[in-house]
C-alpha cells in the first residue's frame, strides 16, 4: 500500500531499528545487575565506620630536682679570751669553743682542720729566750705560721693550771682572722691599744714595748698568795703595731 506505514513489529524499535529478542534480554540482566551493584555499594558505604579506641596518654614523669649538697661551714675568725678560744664560720655560726683545760691533741686537731693545715711541733725549754718564766718545766709547741699552742707537761688541775696556752703572731692564717674578744688583732696601732687601755710603754735596751693585761677573769684565793687571775697578754711596740697576743696569762701561782 503507497504511502501507508506498515505496523511496527515487536522485535523493531520506534527509531525503526530491530533487535534481537535474546539482546534485549541481555540489557534487561545487565540493567539489573548494575542495580544490585549499585544498591550493595549504597548499603556498603552507608554501614557504620567503627571509632577507634584511642589509648588514654601516658603521664609524664616529674623530674624531681637533684638535691645539693650543703657546703661545710668554713672557719673565718678565732676569738680569744682569758678562758677560751672560740671559732666561728664565714656566716657567723659558732664551730667550736675550747677551754684551756681541754686535752690539747683535740684542740691541735680541730685547729688543723679549721687552719686547713698541719702544725709543726718543737719541743720547747726553759734557756730560750723570753721562756725563762716557765721555770724549767719542759713543753712541746705546735705551730702554724702565726699561730702556736704550747702543750705543757705538768698535770692540770681545771682551775690553776691550764692544759695548755697559745700565742699568736699574725694577723690570720689561711683566712681566719685572729683576734681578742674585745678586738685586738697583731698588727694593729699600738699606741692607739695603749692610749685606750691607759699603758704606759716600757722601756728595754732594744726599744719600747706595751704590756696589756687585758679581760682578766679572778681565780679562786689561794692561801698566802695575792688575788690570782687569768687574762689575755698583749704586746706591742711603741710606735709600732701590736705583736702577740697570748692567753691565758697572769695570775697562775707559777707565775
Amino acid at each position: 500500500m503507497t504511502g501507508a506505514h506498515a505496523p511496527h513489529s515487536r522485535g523493531q524499535a520506534a527509531t525503526g531499528c530491530w533487535y534481537p529478542a535474546n539482546m534485549r534480554t541481555s540489557r534487561f540482566s545487565a540493567a539489573v545487575a548494575s542495580l544490585f551493584l549499585i544498591a550493595a555499594g549504597v548499603s556498603a558505604c552507608s554501614a557504620p565506620v567503627p571509632t577507634p579506641i584511642l589509648a588514654a596518654p601516658t603521664s609524664t614523669p616529674s623530674l624531681s630536682p637533684t638535691p645539693t649538697a650543703t657546703p661545710e661551714p668554713l672557719a673565718g675568725a678565732l676569738f680569744i679570751d682569758a678562758q677560751h678560744i672560740v671559732v666561728m664560720s664565714t656566716s657567723g655560726e659558732p664551730m667550736g669553743s675550747f677551754d684551756y683545760f681541754q686535752d690539747p691533741a683535740d684542740v691541735i686537731a680541730a685547729l688543723s682542720e679549721y687552719f686547713d693545715a698541719s702544725p709543726t711541733s718543737q719541743g720547747v725549754y726553759d734557756g730560750l729566750p723570753g721562756y725563762e718564766k716557765y721555770e724549767g718545766e719542759p713543753f712541746t709547741r705546735y705551730s702554724w705560721e702565726g699561730f702556736a699552742l704550747d702543750d705543757v707537761d705538768w698535770e692540770t688541775d681545771g682551775v690553776y693550771y691550764e692544759n695548755y696556752r697559745v700565742e699568736v703572731t699574725a694577723h690570720s692564717i689561711n683566712g681566719v682572722t685572729i683576734t681578742t674578744v674585745d678586738g685586738i688583732s697583731v698588727g694593729d696601732d699600738a699606741d692607739a691599744i695603749a692610749e685606750k687601755y691607759g699603758v704606759t710603754a716600757l722601756d728595754f735596751a732594744n726599744g719600747s714595748r706595751y704590756y696589756l693585761g687585758i679581760g682578766e677573769v679572778p681565780l679562786p684565793p689561794m692561801v698566802n698568795t695575792d688575788p690570782l687571775s687569768y687574762g689575755v697578754s698583749v704586746v706591742g711596740d711603741a710606735g709600732g703595731a701590736i705583736t702577740s697576743i697570748s692567753a691565758p696569762s697572769g695570775g697562775g701561782p707559777r707565775f
